[in-house]
């Protein structure tokens, strides 16, 4: 799934489905360009993160 306009709703939906691929959506957002408010967005959506696969991925991300 792919994020087009970072809403609450839609990073909401993509963090609790907690697939891998929706981790990788919701990182590739974070970027240069990546407003405050979008940071924010995505910071929140990874905090709602419950599945084994999305932790792993956002493990990948941050600790490997």
């Amino acid at each position: 799934m792919t994020v087009k306009t970072l809403t609450l709703d839609s990073v909401t939906l993509l963090a609790t489905t907690g697939r891998a691929c929706d981790i990788d959506a919701l990182m590739q957002c974070l970027d240069d360009r990546a407003s405050f408010t979008e940071c924010k967005l995505i910071d929140h959506a990874l905090g709602l993160v419950e599945g084994r696969e999305g932790w792993q991925q956002i493990q990948h991300y941050f600790w490997v």
